[in-house]
């Protein structure tokens, strides 16, 4: 087949030929001819020579997607075939939990997509043109390559403006999931809501950083979860706190916070709906301390411009728990906002102790789990970043 082609700017093939898989349009010097949303285009530099192969959409800022390097056509398996690659890497985590990360777009070869499995179903993100139009034929492969009752659609997120799309979510293929499903994690169980809960129903991303806390935390620990949701923190702290406070806006998460906690047995958690920032600008005022605090707000910083913002905010929920911290408590900050940087969390941190008079010292620091991978060439695939601290004191 005769694609369309694309001709680069000078200079600007250098990202591509390097696996960087966005280009942008400001970087397209010509479109012969200009093709529809969706399409595949072939990619060639400003003398002409052959890049490779992408889907395009001329309408978004972020005009094409690289598929393949030095070819002029697509394979005819290539989704069929990086979907199997990606599974494939991931079976050894079903060992530990039934809710893992199929698909994680760029950092799969695979942009725009996004695939999680939750129990006996997956749900599917398609966030560009070109995953939409082949979002069923996608669905078909998954269940012929795993046990799966079925597939649904949640892609219901505003960034899919950008593309031209309106947000949707609905069944793609085999049966609806129900209402809830039962998801394990290292011993500690909780329930999903894949159709209305947040994103796919389920943050696999943080499982790593639970057991770490798990394991890291003393016995008889007070502890509290800011930005709590459904308690994925919190359900894996009670396994050894004395007790545990859990705070979110949310008073849906709330209640799947408290249900989590029954469906454990545990007995030592309260969940409460309040707003964290005036929640902490009362806790200051009062005795109470807390051996262990988590801070992991949702990421507000969606764009680089907002990140300095994101900054001053994490700033402010640091030194409210430095506050309220007990000698030598632990505190764990987390943020998936990618446009915050590793360093701006650190100077958030270190601006917030010193204007508390506190000493912080960094136990560890993780990054996102080994089903969302990230690539070295491709920055914007790196977005978890999760810190580990110790209140210390001079002897």
């Amino acid at each position: 087949m005769s694609l369309p082609r694309v001709i680069l700017h000078k200079g600007k093939e250098k990202k591509a030929r390097n696996t960087y898989p966005f280009v942008f349009k400001d970087e397209i010097g010509g479109w012969e001819p200009r093709p529809q949303p969706g399409d595949w285009v072939e990619v060639l530099d400003f003398e002409g020579k052959l890049i490779g192969v992408g889907y395009a959409n001329p309408k978004c800022s972020l005009a094409i997607r690289m598929m393949e390097l030095n070819v002029s056509e697509p394979s005819a398996d290539l989704w069929e075939r990086r979907i199997r690659q990606a599974i494939a890497k991931r079976k050894h985590l079903f060992s530990t939990t039934n809710a893992c990360r199929l698909i994680h777009a760029e950092g799969d070869f695979l942009p725009g997509l996004i695939v999680d499995q939750i129990g006996d179903y997956a749900v599917l993100q398609s966030r560009s043109a070109g995953v939409e139009k082949v979002k069923k034929e996608l669905a078909g492969y998954l269940m012929d390559m795993l046990p799966l009752k079925g597939v649904y659609e949640r892609s219901d997120m505003p960034s899919r403006e950008d593309e031209g799309l309106k947000p949707w979510k609905g069944l793609l293929a085999g049966e609806l999931p129900p209402a809830r499903i039962e998801v394990h994690e290292n011993g500690v169980k909780f329930w999903a809501d894949l159709i209305g809960g947040h994103k796919t129903g389920y943050y696999a991303d943080q499982r790593d950083n639970r057991k770490k806390l798990s394991d890291w935390m003393p016995e008889g620990a007070k502890v509290l979860d800011l930005f709590c949701y459904n308690g994925g923190f919190s359900m894996f702290a009670a396994q050894k706190a004395s007790s545990v406070l859990g705070l979110d806006l949310d008073p849906e998460a709330i209640k799947f916070a408290d249900e989590n906690a029954k469906l454990n047995g545990y007995t030592n958690t309260t969940f409460l709906a309040a707003d964290v920032f005036a929640w902490l600008e009362d806790a200051v005022t009062k005795p109470e301390k807390y051996d262990v605090i988590i801070i992991d707000p949702p990421a507000m910083a969606k764009k680089k411009e907002k990140a300095d913002n994101e900054k001053w905010m994490f700033w402010r929920l640091i030194k409210g728990a430095l506050q309220i911290a007990s000698p030598g408590a632990k505190i764990v900050v987390s943020s998936c906002a990618y446009h915050l940087s590793q360093v701006q969390l650190f100077e958030a941190a270190r601006f917030a102790a010193g204007d508390v008079i506190q000493t912080l010292s960094i136990h560890d620091i993780t990054f996102q789990p080994e089903d969302h991978p990230w690539i070295l060439q491709i920055p914007e695939s790196l977005y978890l970043k999760t810190f580990f601290f110790q209140l210390e004191s001079a002897q």
